[in-house]
């Protein structure tokens, strides 16, 4: 099926050379996350990345649903039969393909086809409870790769510490995703600072922009700082990257919420360098933990 299958002629033989030439790039988070990861565990990382960052683009797809769906069969049926794909492979090649690894792949999956629908949330829980299914599965993917006997109070942190995550990113993608019809601001939070989707992409937001975004933060930054509390009382070494990526996720926040007005005209991205020194920093304290 176009789209689905990658051409070995397009890419290196080896399956980790692609993974990295495919997440490791300018304005990836992950770029500057993985550094810090220990080498034995790093391929692990990058490989499970892999493959969640495949299923998550499909749900880009949105206006083109048979196209989506296509793509997601195919995935469901290549995480099963572990077909040739690098990121599958990379995944086979570094231990990854446990129960647990391949189950949560395949609750992404059905999570990435509930959000190709027209989805529109009453409450912030509502639309936090998205963030789990996705982000926060993605997390937990990656920590019961690393460890699949995790216990569940960890498993829960991780998945609450990767909505967090996804909500911030969803935060700073609230314009691009307006202008292309995707409307997920919860009706509660709506009402309360009376934005409509025309307003933001009109780039006006209206008197209460600031308090909206800064309030969307605030709820992100709470949950964030729970979850990464619970996680490190377990003191997991596989809850290290996660632990690591939180901190990312913490600058983003600082950078939405200092100037909201941004969100409006522009995809803030951190810099690298920035990400750099934060991801270094985090990793120094949890390495000074053990």
């Amino acid at each position: 099926m176009n789209g689905c299958k990658v051409g070995r002629a397009e890419v290196s033989n080896d399956p980790f050379i692609w993974c990295r030439e495919r997440l490791l790039v300018p304005g990836n988070p992950l770029a500057a996350s993985v550094l810090f990861v220990d080498a034995d565990t790093q391929s692990l990382v990058l490989a499970v990345r892999a493959v969640v960052m495949e299923l998550a683009h499909i749900s880009e797809l949105s206006h083109e649903p048979t196209l989506a769906m296509a793509k997601l069969n195919w995935w469901r049926e290549a995480i099963v039969e572990n077909r040739a794909h690098p990121a599958l492979e990379a995944l086979s090649a570094a231990g990854g393909r446990s129960d647990p690894v391949l189950g949560g792949l395949l609750a992404l999956c059905d999570a990435v086809e509930a959000s190709l629908g027209n989805q529109r949330f009453e409450t912030t829980e509502q639309a936090w409870r998205q963030c789990r299914t996705l982000g926060g599965i993605a997390t937990q993917i990656e920590l019961l790769a690393l460890e699949p006997n995790t216990n569940e109070a960890a498993v829960e942190a991780a998945t609450e510490l990767g909505a967090a995550g996804y909500w911030m990113r969803w935060i700073r993608d609230i314009a691009g995703d307006a202008h292309q019809g995707r409307w997920y601001v919860p009706l509660d939070i709506q009402a309360d600072y009376q934005i409509n989707r025309q307003q933001v992409i009109d780039q006006t937001g209206g008197r209460t922009w600031v308090g909206f975004i800064r309030t969307l933060v605030s709820v992100g930054l709470e949950r964030s700082e729970r979850a990464r509390e619970a996680l490190m009382a377990e003191r997991l070494e596989s809850a290290f990257h996660p632990l690591v990526t939180q901190a990312l996720d913490r600058r983003l926040a600082g950078m939405l919420a200092s100037r909201p007005e941004r969100v409006l005209k522009i995809r803030v991205l951190p810099s690298h360098a920035g990400n750099v020194w934060v991801a270094w920093r985090r990793a120094r304290q949890l390495k000074a933990r053990r």
